[in-house]
């Protein structure tokens, strides 16, 4: 028997398709280093960032640093902050089914929770959203140290409803292998299509697990 529905957040809640966001290019180019080395550099601390040993902000600071670069801490943060601002907004332009969907699994006496893989700035922003009241737990890798896949994760979710992981649906668009993890942890995934399916770029199978294309599509599995 269901009795609660975890969330992933970005392209499942919340889509960063369509907003502005602060790719690595970008935040390279505003900072005045060299993209491929920024980049490089950047991507070998990204578990870090996820798994709560450093910030986003201490991330360019480091990065900064190795590649050689003379930029100041007042120029860090700037870009910081911009970060900061681009992910916030993504919670201000939900799918208009998003917030209907919650209210009616709260109304039905369904536990909720969000579970994702998140560095501190993306913390901030989804602590302080409009998904936030809807929901009984946040699980965050930065605030566990565990990520997705990993079973542990699931489990702290689970935990954190007081229910087990067999009684979770898990929905989620499917990246980091959260759907993987969710079943082996015993979870019942669904991949969340609402979001991906509108991006220009080829959405990539995973046949394993059942498709929602709507928000509401989550009532009509339970």
């Amino acid at each position: 028997m269901i009795r609660a529905v975890i969330f992933d957040l970005f392209e499942t809640l919340v889509t960063e398709w369509g907003h502005e966001k602060l790719t690595k290019r970008k935040t390279a180019a505003m900072l005045g280093v060299p993209y491929e080395a920024f980049s490089a550099e950047m991507e070998l601390l990204h578990e870090a960032q996820y798994r709560g040993q450093i910030t986003y902000e201490e991330s360019l600071l480091s990065v900064c640093r190795t590649v050689g670069a003379d930029v100041s801490e007042e120029a860090v943060r700037r870009v910081t902050e911009k970060r900061r601002a681009t992910k916030a907004a993504c919670f201000a332009d939900l799918h208009p089914d998003i917030l209907p969907m919650l209210a009616v699994l709260k109304e039905r006496g369904y536990r909720t929770a969000i579970l994702s893989n998140c560095s501190d700035e993306e913390v901030e922003a989804v602590r302080g959203s409009v998904l936030a009241p809807f929901m009984d737990a946040i699980i965050l890798s930065h605030e566990t140290g565990v990520c997705k896949p990993e079973r542990r994760i699931y489990e702290l979710a689970a935990e954190s409803l007081h229910v087990s992981c067999e009684e979770c649906l898990f929905i989620g668009d499917g990246g980091s292998r959260e759907l993987y993890g969710a079943a082996e942890a015993g979870m019942k995934p669904q991949r969340a299509l609402w979001y991906i399916s509108a991006m220009p770029s080829p959405i990539r199978e995973q046949p394993e697990f059942a498709c929602l294309a709507e928000p509401m599509d989550v009532l009509r599995v339970l």
